[in-house]
């Protein structure tokens, strides 16, 4: 879902960009495991996000 916009927004291969959706997930909610308030996550990270650990550990701190 992230890699296509990430690819149109982004032209230069070193962009710095971190990404992180969280969604509900309404069909494990109401149907399958039947759990409240399920959550989904993804997560797109470009450049120093993707390749320095202490810029990856910042930004996923600060969710």
């Amino acid at each position: 879902m992230l890699d296509s916009p990430s690819r149109n927004l982004l032209t230069d291969s070193t962009a710095e960009s971190a990404v992180m959706l969280e969604e509900a997930h309404m069909c494990s909610m109401m149907r399958g495991v039947k759990k409240e308030n399920a959550r989904m996550s993804t997560s797109r990270l470009l450049g120093e996000f993707k390749e320095n650990r202490d810029v990856k550990n910042q930004f996923l701190n600060q969710i």
